[in-house]
């Protein structure tokens, strides 16, 4: 394209101040310069078109033809200055006044020479190919019409047309692979889009057709690498080879990947997310405060991430968040806001609660309503607000994938209020729900009910459930089931937990003894205050 506007420029100078040396010219006058012109606004608007629509066969053949003929004409051409005025230029005298007053060659024969040399190169060049991908142009151009006009069959005839002519051109291939899309047929769909990027590859079809593919990573990872051969920096390809590692547990080239990713403008966003995601799921130690000075950015996809890092780490980041009025949110500045509140759990204000709320309250960001809703109320109950707390959890609960992980925490909001009946409850949902967390906290809020018996039982499953908590279980077990004349076997901390679930308040005798015998003074305190 910019070869041709040169040319056109070039050209309408040119002969518009050499037109009085040409002799037999046909134009004369301003008219020929404004046929060239013409023949330039023809010749951009079709290029242009053919460009804009994608149209790679039609580019191809453009391409092709330009060069061959400016590199014909061009050397014919100088053979015409040398045949004319060799003698001149030897001499150093300029010929620019008379170069179009021919003394040997004519310049009727540099036209044909020119000619005769560009249709050389066109026949040594396998000369059907331009043929063939001009045809293939054109359909590829009315299947086009009819995808516009909605007339879907004649426009796959045309572009199935177009890839038998214009062998495996992009376009046709391109559109042929989204149309079997559509119809499920992902086989053929993979096979189009390999088509498309046989003849002129392009990250895109590369990565749809690995899009047509199951994730499994090691069926992912030989496609990327020839997407690798044609695009060795591309930030696209080292973005997906590092989720490919990620999946093969091998975080460090994830990481490496993920860097490279980075330096890529298109990829920049996408790979710092997945780099703070591989950190935070691989537990690699990463100093989320540097982290975000590094970052630099105000992009709310890596910055969540960078927040998400930090409440792995239980540690703050110090920088306010803007809310604005009435707008909607999307993934990354839903997540921002949710793990934006946790992080600063401790340190909100009412206000900011209640308009990170009203966010998720808005009909346009439905979507995230629940994940928002539970921040929401996680930071209300830190912020001594519980029956705020428990109102939102139970509307986030509703909605939620994930209802036996809200019931819980809401039982156990509701064992540190010392309410244990109100936490049985939500636990039992919670079990009944089969969240592998809520056992425990079934069987701590039975024994804080006072039903021991039933208790015992419960932890008598955690124990054999969660191997972890097996010498805790076992150690709750002793303390509910023991008999008082073995008290004096227990351990401080069993000593506390049973004068708390073995003992009522009429028991002020024994209470005392036991306490007396409490040797660490924190857990005498407390067993005192309880």
């Amino acid at each position: 394209i910019l070869l041709l506007a040169l040319s056109s420029l070039l050209a309408i100078w040119g002969i518009r101040r050499q037109q009085n040396q040409m002799t037999n010219f046909l134009l004369e006058g301003p008219t020929g310069p404004l046929a060239i012109a013409g023949l330039a606004i023809i010749a951009t608007g079709s290029a242009a078109f053919f460009y804009t629509t994608g149209n790679d066969a039609a580019i191809e053949t453009i391409r092709n033809i330009s060069l061959y003929a400016h590199i014909s004409y061009g050397i014919i051409f100088l053979l015409y200055v040398i045949s004319n005025f060799g003698a001149l230029l030897k001499e150093n005298y300029p010929v620019a006044r008379i170069l179009y007053k021919p003394n040997a060659m004519p310049f009727f024969t540099f036209r044909l020479a020119g000619t005769i040399t560009m249709v050389g190169f066109l026949l040594y060049n396998f000369w059907l190919r331009p043929v063939r991908d001009t045809q293939g142009a054109r359909d590829v151009a009315m299947g086009d019409y009819y995808v516009v006009t909605g007339n879907l069959k004649m426009a796959e005839g045309f572009y199935k047309k177009s890839d038998y002519t214009a062998f495996h051109n992009h376009h046709a291939n391109f559109v042929l692979a989204n149309i079997e899309g559509a119809r499920g047929n992902t086989l053929k769909e993979r096979q189009y889009y390999l088509n498309a990027a046989e003849r002129r590859p392009t990250q895109q079809a590369y990565m749809n057709a690995i899009n047509t593919l199951d994730k499994n990573a090691i069926n992912v990872y030989p496609y990327l690498g020839d997407v690798k051969k044609d695009f060795p920096r591309s930030g696209v390809t080292h973005n997906a080879l590092g989720l490919v590692y990620y999946q093969l547990n091998d975080a460090d080239s994830a990481i490496v990947f993920f860097n490279s990713a980075r330096k890529d403008r298109v990829t920049a966003s996408t790979a710092a997310i997945n780099l703070l995601a591989t950190a935070i799921k691989k537990s690699i130690e990463l100093n989320a405060d540097s982290v975000y000075q590094e970052l630099n950015s105000d992009d709310p996809g890596p910055l969540s991430n960078v927040l998400a890092l930090a409440n792995s780490q239980n540690s703050y980041l110090d920088f306010d968040l803007k809310l604005e009025n009435d707008s909607t949110l999307d993934l990354f500045t839903s997540s921002l806001i949710s793990n934006y509140l946790i992080n600063h759990i401790d340190s909100l204000d009412i206000a900011f609660i209640s308009h990170a709320e009203k966010l998720a309250r808005l009909p346009s960001n439905e979507d995230f309503f629940e994940t928002l809703l539970t921040s929401c109320a996680l930071a209300s109950y830190q912020s001594g607000q519980v029956n705020r707390a428990f109102k939102l959890m139970q509307e986030a609960t509703v909605y939620s994938d994930v209802q036996g992980k809200r019931n819980n925490t809401m039982a156990l909001w509701a064992l540190h209020q010392s309410a244990p009946g109100v936490a049985l409850g939500y636990s039992q949902y919670a079990t009944n729900q089969n969240y592998d967390e809520a056992l425990l906290t079934q069987a701590i809020s039975v024994a804080e009910s006072g039903k021991l018996g039933e208790a015992v039982v419960l932890f008598d499953s955690v124990r054999k459930s969660k191997k972890e908590l097996g010498s805790m279980a076992e150690s709750v077990q002793r303390i509910l089931a023991i008999d008082k004349k073995l008290v004096d076997q227990l351990n401080d901390l069993e000593k506390y937990s049973y004068c708390r679930y073995r003992l009522s308040y009429g028991d002020s005798a024994e209470f005392n003894t036991v306490a007396n015998s409490i040797t660490d003074t924190n857990w005498k305190a407390k067993a005192i205050l309880d």
